[in-house]
């Protein structure tokens, strides 16, 4: 899966804490190809059992669903 570059470094988390914890919840590998800064999209690759990669893509997901909503909220004119 493609994920922006600008949230990759939030989905990594802090030392991996959030990739790590994505690891353990699903049980899925997951592996972020390409080098920082240097593409507009990194790629995501997830692999383990149909339900491991399935979890694992639900809370990638959930992540930058998380984050492009709050993008979007603060952008809004008041």
């Amino acid at each position: 899966m493609m994920v922006p570059e600008s949230l990759v470094g939030g989905l990594i988390g802090r030392c991996g804490s959030n990739i790590s914890r994505i690891r353990s919840e699903s049980g899925a590998t997951i592996k972020v190809y390409g080098a920082k800064g240097e593409q507009t999209h990194r790629q995501i690759h997830l692999g383990g059992s149909s339900q491991q990669v399935a979890l694992a893509k639900l809370r990638v997901d959930e992540y930058v669903y998380s984050q492009l909503i709050q993008q979007a909220g603060g952008q809004q004119s008041v």
